[in-house]
């Protein structure tokens, strides 16, 4: 709403008579007869009813008018930034509230209007994306394309603007001041504990988001055009849409049509997950999934057994993932992309768990021919987390052998307390009696806990590091073992990535401030070297391109190119480090880190992969790689970042 509807709103308010004539509201805001009654036009477009009409004049429903006001002071803030003013023009023209480009510069956005011309132009670009094209006549801006495309991009730009904040249930709310949001919210979840069904929390919103806006338009003549829809059974998942439409039409006064009743339908059902979740085993998987999921279990199954951290046998995992894939498949068809709000917080922290899921993303695309996005990527990787967690966890708990001569069963005790309260990080291995019995230890443990004093002589043979505790273990008992843990482990990850680093890189893979015009023209040099060095085949740069270009491998000013097959010759990682960013798709990158991966080091890519992002994220280690000169020192720099 701009300042010339809020200030007649403002007078409809204030006046003490029931009914207001327009030539009286025209002297009362200084304006003519003429722009009053255009003002009026707008805000019913935009608010149906808000002003009411007769032979009398105009009233207002003033309940409405004060909320709408309210929420319009707080919104009053015109967009400073060329990306806010691009989403604000795009919301007033999919929301019908403003297609005067005259008007738009001089009550909305105080910019001049050659200005909103510039903006004009990206916005046609986003329109495109979803098939929707503007035209301009004079000032007015008019936008060809189906409504249904049209609900998408506002549900795609509202989403952006949330993520630039916070997306929540308030968002939403002042995104659809004039509508019951929180009753959508309450009466979504009511229907799916009716119907035994429930929608994780991450997908709640965005679901939210789209229905809301389907009430919006209903209520605004907006309706999808009425038609034959494809006839569906009767399934547990379209008995709670039903369910939910009715409870909808009756709280808003609309009427959903066959093809809106079918486009709900498909935004709906593609969010539920069954709360009998133990009813579904692999044996009877196909029961719940159509045909098109089905016939894509193998080719996943396939996939994941390549990754040694995944155990396909786990019957609760793969039923949850290819709930999840049947779902996914259901958006797709129909062009509806759920977004996830932890995208971009997973690709940056957890980045080897992005990239499994990337690759499992890939072999949808393959088999289906539908692309997915890195927000529905972000949900894969989500499914797989709690196993990856679970693998590394094991690989990174120290190992430990306790010394403690026998006496009933204090060493079982002492065990489950250590277990208790060192379990996340500590892996007792055995249990010996004897000290004689520390020369068999060796290379099977990191730690020794004993409760009796270890003879020099025997220290020395062990060569592993020993505590001493209190056969009752008490609290400076366990700092002590606290502090040898954190240290060990510090040692073994520092150890490992030097190794790891030595292994795969040398200083005929590292490079510095050699100029490149974009991502394309850095990844052709880098892998045209690793091919004369013998890690890849003639056709490892056009592979990685290829992944590139599905998948940006930017991690803020960080590049990971790869090839998604594991198929060269050796594993080796070219470093490219430059001082002036490179253009590297939407980002620009000062580092650069390309793999060439072998199959049989794929453990090894996916260790060194994760560790390098999330240590080269911080930013004063990348400050310190960036001042290297020489493989040498980046080397030295990487180990001391840690």
């Amino acid at each position: 709403m701009y300042d010339k509807q809020r200030i007649l709103l403002t007078a409809l308010l204030q006046t003490e008579k029931e009914w207001t004539m327009a030539k009286d509201l025209a002297v009362s805001i200084n304006v003519s007869v003429r722009s009053v009654k255009t003002y009026i036009n707008e805000i019913n477009a935009a608010h149906r009813n808000l002003i009411q009409s007769s032979t009398n004049g105009y009233r207002v429903d003033k309940v409405r008018a004060r909320h709408l006001l309210s929420v319009a002071v707080a919104e009053s803030q015109p967009p400073s930034t060329p990306e806010e003013r691009v989403r604000f023009i795009i919301k007033r023209l999919l929301t019908g509230t403003r297609n005067n480009l005259f008007r738009l510069c001089e009550e909305e956005l105080f910019v001049s209007l050659d200005t909103v011309k510039k903006d004009l132009a990206i916005v046609r670009k986003r329109f495109k994306d979803f098939d929707l094209y503007l035209t301009t006549s004079g000032f007015t801006v008019t936008i060809d394309g189906s409504e249904l495309d049209k609900r998408k991009m506002l549900s795609n730009v509202l989403y952006e603007e949330f993520s630039a904040q916070i997306f929540s249930l308030t968002a939403v709310e002042k995104a659809f001041p004039l509508h019951d949001v929180q009753f959508v919210y309450h009466t979504i979840q009511a229907v799916c504990k009716t119907h035994h069904f429930f929608v994780n929390e991450y997908s709640l919103l965005t679901l939210l988001l789209d229905v809301v806006i389907s009430v919006d338009r209903i209520k605004k003549n907006y309706a999808l055009p009425d038609g034959p829809a494809e006839e569906e059974p009767n399934t547990p998942e379209r008995l709670l849409v039903q369910d939910l439409i009715r409870r909808l039409e009756a709280h808003f006064h609309i009427t959903y049509n066959d093809l809106e009743r079918n486009e709900i339908t498909v935004i709906i059902a593609s969010s539920l997950i069954k709360t009998d979740l133990d009813a579904v085993t692999m044996e009877n998987i196909d029961r719940f999934v159509n045909a098109d999921c089905a016939a894509l279990i193998p080719s996943l199954t396939s996939h994941l057994e390549s990754y040694d951290f995944i155990d396909v046998e786990n019957g609760t995992f793969m039923c949850r993932l290819i709930l999840h894939v049947h779902n996914l498949l259901l958006r797709l068809k129909k062009g509806y992309t759920r977004k996830n709000p932890l995208a971009e917080h997973i690709k940056t922290s957890c980045p080897m768990l992005f990239e499994c899921a990337v690759a499992l993303s890939g072999v949808i695309t393959e088999k289906t021919g539908f692309i997915l996005s890195e927000h529905e990527t972000a949900y894969i990787a989500l499914h797989i987390g709690s196993l990856l967690s679970t693998h590394l966890s094991v690989r990174d708990k120290v190992r430990c052998v306790l010394l403690f001569p026998g006496y009933y069963d204090y060493g079982e005790q002492l065990t489950a307390r250590l277990t208790e309260s060192f379990g996340a990080s500590l892996m007792i291995r055995n249990v010996i009696t004897q000290t004689e019995e520390l020369k068999k230890v060796g290379s099977g443990a990191d730690l020794v806990i004993s409760t009796v004093k270890i003879p020099v002589f025997y220290e020395t043979l062990c060569a592993t590091p020993c505590v001493c505790v209190n056969p009752f273990v008490n609290e400076r008992d366990f700092d002590a073992i606290r502090g040898q843990i954190e240290h060990i482990r510090f040692e073994k990850k520092k150890a490992r990535l030097l190794e790891q680093l030595k292994a795969i890189t040398s200083p005929n893979l590292f490079c510095k401030d050699k100029t490149f015009a974009n991502e394309d023209d850095a990844i052709r040099y880098l892998s045209g070297v690793m091919i004369r060095q013998g890690y890849a085949e003639a056709g490892f740069s056009e592979e990685v391109l290829a992944r590139e270009h599905s998948y940006s491998t930017a991690y803020e000013n960080i590049a990971v190119p790869h090839s998604m097959k594991m198929n060269a010759k050796k594993t080796g990682m070219f470093v490219l480090l430059s001082d002036k960013p490179i253009p590297w798709g939407a980002s620009a990158v000062n580092i650069v880190l390309l793999f060439s991966v072998n199959k049989e080091n794929r453990s090894l890519f996916y260790d060194l992969f994760d560790n390098l992002i999330v240590l080269l994220l911080e930013t004063p280690n990348k400050i310190k790689v960036l001042a290297c000169d020489t493989y040498e020192a980046f080397v030295e720099a990487v180990i001391n970042c840690l």
